[in-house]
């Protein structure tokens, strides 16, 4: 566990120095652990099932969070090409008709 939170951190600091929201948001399941871990570890080992459950809930849902952002990117793009596609159409019936 303790190298998901370094990985964690790392993640954090890299998408915080090139502003991505998407790295940037692995800093709060990482502060999770570093404050758990560091202020609250008598509980952390009375209740460490609850502890672990909690991180790998805080790391689902930023995995879920790269998901919805990688599926709404891919849902653009094919939008994006059905426009282009539907313009180099509405050009070429353009033409088609200009012609005698």
């Amino acid at each position: 566990m303790k190298y998901i939170f370094i990985a964690g951190l790392i993640g954090w600091l890299i998408g915080m120095r090139i502003k991505n929201v998407k790295l940037a948001i692995l800093g709060i399941p990482t502060l999770y652990g570093l404050v758990i871990g560091l202020f609250f570890s008598r509980w952390t080992e009375q209740n460490h099932a609850l502890a672990y459950g909690i991180a790998y809930v805080l790391y689902s849902l930023v995995v879920l969070v790269w998901l919805i952002g990688l599926i709404r990117l891919l849902l653009d793009k094919a939008y994006e090409s059905r426009l282009e596609r539907e313009e180099e159409l509405r050009v070429v019936e353009a033409l088609k008709q200009m012609q005698p």
